[in-house]
Protein backbone atom coordinates (compact mmCIF):
# COMPACT_ATOMS: atom_id res chain seq x y z
CA UNK A 1 0.00 0.00 0.00
CA UNK A 2 1.43 3.71 -0.70
CA UNK A 3 0.30 5.90 2.41
CA UNK A 4 0.78 9.40 3.67
CA UNK A 5 -0.63 10.99 7.22
CA UNK A 6 -0.23 13.78 9.25
CA UNK A 7 2.50 14.17 11.91
CA UNK A 8 4.56 11.47 10.38
CA UNK A 9 8.33 11.90 12.14
CA UNK A 10 9.72 10.67 8.69
CA UNK A 11 7.38 11.66 5.45
CA UNK A 12 8.65 15.62 5.67
CA UNK A 13 12.59 14.29 6.26
CA UNK A 14 12.45 12.14 3.43
CA UNK A 15 11.39 15.09 1.34
CA UNK A 16 13.79 17.97 2.87
CA UNK A 17 16.77 15.77 2.20
CA UNK A 18 15.83 13.84 -0.63
CA UNK A 19 16.57 10.58 0.94
CA UNK A 20 15.13 7.30 0.54
CA UNK A 21 14.59 5.57 4.32
CA UNK A 22 14.14 2.21 4.44
CA UNK A 23 12.46 1.67 8.38
CA UNK A 24 12.06 -0.98 10.26
CA UNK A 25 9.83 -0.94 12.94
CA UNK A 26 10.41 -3.31 15.82
CA UNK A 27 7.99 -2.72 18.81
CA UNK A 28 6.04 -0.26 20.98
CA UNK A 29 5.39 -0.10 24.64
CA UNK A 30 3.91 2.14 27.24
CA UNK A 31 5.53 4.15 29.75
CA UNK A 32 4.84 7.18 31.63
CA UNK A 33 1.76 7.90 29.44
CA UNK A 34 3.33 7.83 26.30
CA UNK A 35 3.70 5.55 23.84
CA UNK A 36 7.31 4.44 22.78
CA UNK A 37 7.81 3.05 18.98
CA UNK A 38 11.23 1.52 18.74
CA UNK A 39 12.37 1.58 15.17
CA UNK A 40 15.48 1.61 13.07
CA UNK A 41 15.76 3.61 9.98
CA UNK A 42 19.04 3.60 6.69
CA UNK A 43 18.34 6.63 5.08
CA UNK A 44 19.61 6.50 1.39
CA UNK A 45 20.79 9.15 -0.95
CA UNK A 46 23.55 11.57 -1.15
CA UNK A 47 25.95 11.32 2.20
CA UNK A 48 25.69 15.24 3.02
CA UNK A 49 21.82 14.59 2.92
CA UNK A 50 21.90 11.56 5.00
CA UNK A 51 24.42 12.94 7.38
CA UNK A 52 22.28 16.53 7.66
CA UNK A 53 19.28 14.05 8.10
CA UNK A 54 21.06 11.86 11.42
CA UNK A 55 21.88 15.29 12.58
CA UNK A 56 18.32 16.74 12.47
CA UNK A 57 16.81 13.82 14.00
CA UNK A 58 19.40 13.51 16.84
CA UNK A 59 18.53 17.20 18.00
CA UNK A 60 14.53 16.25 18.20
CA UNK A 61 13.41 15.22 21.80
CA UNK A 62 10.99 13.05 20.44
CA UNK A 63 13.52 10.61 19.81
CA UNK A 64 15.03 8.90 22.58
CA UNK A 65 17.85 5.90 23.54
CA UNK A 66 19.14 7.29 19.91
CA UNK A 67 21.92 5.23 18.43
CA UNK A 68 24.42 5.42 15.40
CA UNK A 69 26.19 3.39 13.57
CA UNK A 70 27.28 4.73 9.73
CA UNK A 71 23.71 5.53 8.11
CA UNK A 72 22.01 3.10 10.58
CA UNK A 73 20.35 4.90 13.71
CA UNK A 74 18.01 3.07 16.18
CA UNK A 75 15.75 4.92 18.50
CA UNK A 76 12.83 5.04 20.19
CA UNK A 77 9.98 7.77 19.20
CA UNK A 78 8.04 9.14 21.96
CA UNK A 79 4.17 9.69 21.38
CA UNK A 80 1.30 10.82 22.60
CA UNK A 81 -1.23 8.00 23.04
CA UNK A 82 -2.96 8.88 19.98
CA UNK A 83 -1.10 9.45 18.01
CA UNK A 84 -1.45 8.87 13.91
CA UNK A 85 1.94 6.85 13.81
CA UNK A 86 1.69 3.74 11.74
CA UNK A 87 3.15 1.61 13.86
CA UNK A 88 0.35 2.35 17.11
CA UNK A 89 -1.89 0.53 15.09
CA UNK A 90 0.16 -2.32 13.98
CA UNK A 91 -1.09 -5.80 14.75
CA UNK A 92 1.07 -8.46 16.10
CA UNK A 93 -0.75 -10.92 13.16
CA UNK A 94 0.88 -8.63 10.79
CA UNK A 95 3.90 -9.73 8.33
CA UNK A 96 6.40 -7.10 7.18
CA UNK A 97 7.34 -8.89 3.38
CA UNK A 98 10.04 -5.99 3.19
CA UNK A 99 11.01 -2.94 5.23
CA UNK A 100 8.75 0.10 4.77
CA UNK A 101 10.14 2.44 2.23
CA UNK A 102 9.83 6.30 3.01
CA UNK A 103 10.33 8.19 -0.41
CA UNK A 104 10.96 11.58 -1.47
CA UNK A 105 7.43 12.23 -2.98
CA UNK A 106 6.01 12.07 0.67
CA UNK A 107 4.64 8.23 1.05
CA UNK A 108 5.45 5.44 2.86
CA UNK A 109 4.89 2.41 0.46
CA UNK A 110 4.23 -1.14 2.97
CA UNK A 111 4.17 -4.95 1.89
CA UNK A 112 2.48 -6.49 4.24
CA UNK A 113 0.87 -10.11 4.63
CA UNK A 114 -1.33 -12.59 7.08
CA UNK A 115 -2.27 -15.31 7.36
CA UNK A 116 -5.92 -14.24 7.67
CA UNK A 117 -7.10 -11.80 5.55
CA UNK A 118 -9.59 -9.42 7.84
CA UNK A 119 -6.28 -8.55 9.15
CA UNK A 120 -4.89 -7.29 6.31
CA UNK A 121 -8.40 -5.14 6.10
CA UNK A 122 -9.09 -4.40 9.50
CA UNK A 123 -5.38 -2.24 9.57
CA UNK A 124 -6.61 -0.55 6.27
CA UNK A 125 -9.70 0.79 7.59
CA UNK A 126 -7.88 1.75 11.24
CA UNK A 127 -5.29 3.73 8.52
CA UNK A 128 -7.80 5.23 6.20
CA UNK A 129 -9.19 6.76 9.10
CA UNK A 130 -6.31 9.02 9.53
CA UNK A 131 -4.27 9.08 6.49
CA UNK A 132 -4.33 8.46 2.66
CA UNK A 133 -4.13 5.15 1.82
CA UNK A 134 -3.97 3.91 -1.82
CA UNK A 135 -3.99 0.27 -1.97
CA UNK A 136 -1.57 -0.84 -4.46
CA UNK A 137 -2.72 -4.17 -4.85
CA UNK A 138 -4.66 -6.89 -2.38
CA UNK A 139 -3.86 -11.04 -3.20
CA UNK A 140 -3.70 -14.13 -1.92
CA UNK A 141 -0.35 -15.51 -2.92
CA UNK A 142 1.77 -18.22 -1.79
CA UNK A 143 4.95 -17.20 0.14
CA UNK A 144 7.81 -17.16 -2.48
CA UNK A 145 10.63 -14.85 -0.17
CA UNK A 146 10.03 -12.64 2.23
CA UNK A 147 12.96 -10.76 4.96
CA UNK A 148 13.54 -11.09 8.13
CA UNK A 149 14.26 -8.14 10.25
CA UNK A 150 17.91 -7.95 11.03
CA UNK A 151 19.70 -4.83 10.34
CA UNK A 152 21.57 -5.40 7.06
CA UNK A 153 24.95 -6.13 9.09
CA UNK A 154 28.21 -5.60 6.88
CA UNK A 155 26.48 -4.97 3.22
CA UNK A 156 28.10 -2.32 0.74
CA UNK A 157 26.44 0.93 0.31
CA UNK A 158 25.91 -0.72 -3.40
CA UNK A 159 23.92 -3.29 -1.92
CA UNK A 160 21.80 -1.26 0.38
CA UNK A 161 20.75 1.04 -2.52
CA UNK A 162 19.82 -2.15 -4.45
CA UNK A 163 17.79 -3.00 -1.69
Amino acid sequence: MKFWHEGSAVIPLAQKYNLTILCFPFNRFEQKGYVFLTSAHVPLGEQKNVSAYIGEISKNPRYENLEKEGNLVIYSLRAKKDATHLQMYLSPELIFVKPIVVKPDGFEYLELAALDKKVLTDFLEIAQKWGKVEMQKISQEKIRDFYVPHIMPDLTEKQKKAL
